[in-house]
């Protein structure tokens, strides 16, 4: 399914679509989603707001999906498409927070 068609999907079913802020998720919030898990259904966990968890995927109209990420993080979610590209770059920050990718930290000035 290309990516104007799965817009198009999202929008019917009030799904909304957002581009992914290079400063999240943070560590607290990556971690309430199994890493092996965000991988496998390319979700990735951005913010909790007044108990919901808001998570960036690129099937967000997989309720299968969503009723895994509701388990396993204890949250409500609302998910919402964001672009593969997006996805991909946030996993690997991700990654970086769940084992602390040297890579990942801000370089120090001595």
């Amino acid at each position: 399914m290309g990516r104007s068609v799965t817009i198009e999907a999202c929008k019917r079913l009030g799904i909304p679509s957002m581009d992914i802020p290079v400063d999240l998720p943070t560590p607290e919030v990556a971690r309430l989603i199994p890493l092996e898990m965000a991988r496998e259904l390319m979700a990735v966990p951005l913010a909790i707001e007044e108990g919901i968890l808001t998570v960036a995927m690129a099937s967000p109209y997989d309720g299968e999906a969503v009723a895994a990420l509701v388990e396993s993080s204890g949250y409500e979610i609302f998910p919402v498409l964001s672009p593969l590209d997006q996805l991909e770059a946030a996993l690997q920050r991700v990654e970086g927070l769940w084992y602390g990718d040297p890579c990942d930290q801000p370089s120090r000035e001595e």
